[in-house]
């Protein structure tokens, strides 16, 4: 599915959004997060943003980028869009 959805990115100049929830698993007691769909799964992305609320803001993570540096931002979700 990965490649397939990677050719049509390609072929139409389209973004593809792939999502893999988190959820948490335990290791010796001890809570650590984990790709709901698996590790094979989330390799497959180029780009690998993080959604997540810190201080009661939206924000964006980049963490995975083969072109564009690490790093958050806080967005809003208006009636305009994404801010």
């Amino acid at each position: 599915m990965a490649q397939n959805l990677t050719n049509i990115a390609r072929d139409r100049s389209v973004a593809v959004v792939l999502i893999n929830q988190m959820t948490t698993a335990y290791q010796n007691g001890e809570p650590y997060l984990v790709a709901a769909l698996g590790e094979n799964w989330s390799h497959a992305a180029t780009n690998r943003v993080l959604l997540s609320w810190e201080d009661g803001y939206r924000c964006a993570s980049l963490q995975k980028s083969p072109n564009r540096p690490f790093g958050t931002v806080r967005y809003n979700v208006t009636q305009a869009g994404i801010r």
